[in-house]
């Protein structure tokens, strides 16, 4: 029997394509139905028979491989593989594979919708207007600022290309810059300092690793331009969430828009829920119909090599 184990929840509703075309091919799938995060305990009996999980942002660790004697392939629902311990994963003879583009366009369009939320206050507006207070602060135009970015891989660079008509100035920082592609979007590439502050928005999409995380400390964020405003649609631990909130109380920044953080998910009392300014989501820029489609077909792309 091949047995496909999915610590995604719901697989077989967010890909049903892909859920069949795995059944067709006579893989098994074991899907989670009790959502996040995956229960480990719960689905242990499952994971011993798993020749491939499809990963969520669970953490794979030596103690996790130990459930699943037979694995031999792990499938990241998604490009970021920083959850899962690959040299432990190379010890046993494990393959680690990811979807590179699946959600690429789901997330700009996402970074640039939360932009356009804190500029115009969407959430602020829709909870006092539905209260019956006639309140209408001052919104800003997205035309004319300077958008920055962290990162100018292939998510970023979406954002640019859609960004193309805003009249925006776009600048960005990466440790390995891509000139070739900044170019192609009219985006200067300069330092971290340079782009944290001059922009008007910056907007983060660098991967979760040991330099990167905590790289938006207290200090950085001070040096954020007066004003600006923050997106974070990639791994929340990329920012001090509690400076982060410092610095939006007291009026340095303007605002940040969160779809990621650095314990997920948020408990029901956190140091967020009392801010306005700092808009949040539950780590859904990737969520689409669209996106899972194509995920999905990817997904069973690399299940199926294995034969």
């Amino acid at each position: 029997m091949k047995t496909v184990v999915s610590c995604v929840d719901k697989f077989e509703q967010l890909c049903p394509v892909a859920a069949a075309a795995l059944n067709a091919h006579g893989w098994t799938l074991i899907d989670n139905l009790h959502g996040y995060p995956y229960d480990f305990t719960r689905y242990q009996e499952a994971l011993s028979q798993a020749d491939v999980v499809i990963a969520g942002i669970e953490q794979w660790n030596a103690k996790r491989f130990e459930l699943v004697p037979n694995l031999r392939m792990i499938v990241r629902f998604g490009t970021g593989v920083d959850t899962i311990d690959q040299q432990e994963a190379h010890v046993r003879g494990i393959e680690i594979r990811r979807v590179i583009d699946g959600n690429t366009n789901a997330v700009a369009e996402q970074t640039i919708a939360l932009m356009y939320g804190l500029l115009k206050h969407i959430a602020e507006l829709d909870r006092t207007t539905k209260q019956g207070l006639w309140y209408r602060p001052m919104c800003q135009e997205l035309s004319g600022k300077t958008v920055g970015f962290l990162g100018f891989g292939r998510i970023a660079q979406a954002v640019a290309a859609k960004l193309q008509t805003s009249d925006v100035e776009m600048v960005a920082y990466d440790v390995l810059p891509n000139q070739e592609a900044a170019d192609r979007y009219s985006v200067k590439l300069q330092s971290l300092e340079d782009v944290l502050g001059h922009s008007d928005i910056v907007s983060l999409h660098l991967p979760l690793t040991h330099v990167t995380e905590g790289l938006l400390d207290e200090t950085r964020l001070v040096s954020m331009k007066p004003g600006a405003l923050l997106i974070n649609t990639a791994r929340g631990k990329l920012i001090d969430q509690k400076a982060l909130v410092e610095q939006v109380l007291n009026g340095h920044l303007g605002g940040a828009a969160l779809d990621v953080f650095d314990e997920q998910p948020l408990s029901a009392v956190n140091n967020l829920a009392v801010l306005d300014r700092i808009v949040c989501s539950p780590y859904i820029s990737s969520r689409t119909e669209e996106s899972m489609s194509r995920t999905g077909a990817t997904v069973v792309s690399h299940i199926q090599s294995l034969l």
